[in-house]
């Protein structure tokens, strides 16, 4: 939300946003409550527990609402290129909430007047506060403090629920500076968002933790290039039987890294 309010034009009406969202929520809910109907979703209409408990801790119901998100950004951010910067900005917007710290959620009223500066109630079920990462990283672009700085970084996500596990390979060293590897990343937390966007042909995808990575190797001067693609684990199995998407409950992905001193945003 924050990110689509400061992109401007079409997203810059945080109302317009808004209704644009619920209304395409209302339309695809009938067919993923049904997609889902022998699942237990019984705690999205109990009124009681709703009071007590954010709906967006269910895992189903958090990757539909994050696919309808994208869906209807995408409405508005119709360029590749747009999209490709305004998901680098939505990566570097959790990057730097993850070495910061954060807490999000709703705002105390003073006077029952919203102001986006006043603290966040976090006796409420609808707040989460994300911990600074400790140690800091470490400043250095070398080859082997880059790959401990994106496993900490995901061994983060990994702890705030985002997914079951990853691996990330070793860099491997190529031409003129440049740096090679590849990660997995297991049940990220919006697979299911991922791989209904990808049966439907769009490559403007959520990609969160590719997009934390990228805004840490470009605070450490590479340009970041990758190349993704549901998968079962980090390595092709060329014996394995070809899976459907929905079976897939991963995401394989190939980086490259460029020095640029200039990368970062």
């Amino acid at each position: 939300q924050e990110a689509a309010t400061d992109w401007g034009g079409a997203l810059s009406d945080a109302g317009k946003y808004q209704a644009s969202f619920f209304r395409r929520r209302s339309n695809a809910f009938p067919g993923w409550k049904n997609r889902y109907s022998t699942y237990d979703l019984s705690g999205l209409y109990n009124e009681t527990l709703l009071q007590t408990k954010d709906p967006r801790t269910n895992r189903l119901y958090f990757a539909f609402l994050n696919e309808v998100q994208w869906r209807t950004i995408a409405d508005s951010v119709t360029r590749s290129s747009d999209q490709d910067r305004f998901s680098r900005v939505v990566g570097d917007r959790l990057y730097r909430k993850i070495l910061r710290g954060d807490v999000v959620g709703p705002r105390i009223l003073l006077n029952d007047t919203w102001d986006e500066n006043a603290p966040v109630d976090e006796t409420s079920p609808y707040s989460g506060r994300w911990p600074a990462l400790r140690p800091a990283l470490t400043k250095s672009a070398a080859a082997g403090d880059l790959a401990d700085g994106a496993r900490r970084l995901l061994a983060y996500l990994q702890s705030q629920g985002y997914c079951k596990d990853f691996v990330v390979s070793d860099f491997r060293p190529g031409k003129d500076g440049m740096l090679e590897f590849m990660s997995f990343v297991d049940e990220p937390v919006n697979i299911e968002a991922t791989s209904a966007l990808v049966r439907s042909a769009s490559t403007f995808l959520p990609r969160y933790d590719q997009r934390v990575l990228q805004a840490f190797f470009a605070d450490r001067g590479f340009d970041c290039r990758f190349d993704d693609e549901l998968a079962d684990g980090i390595e092709r199995k060329a014996a394995q039987p070809k899976l459907h998407p929905q079976q897939l409950r991963g995401v394989r992905t190939r980086w490259r890294l460029v020095p640029d001193p200039d990368a970062g945003l």
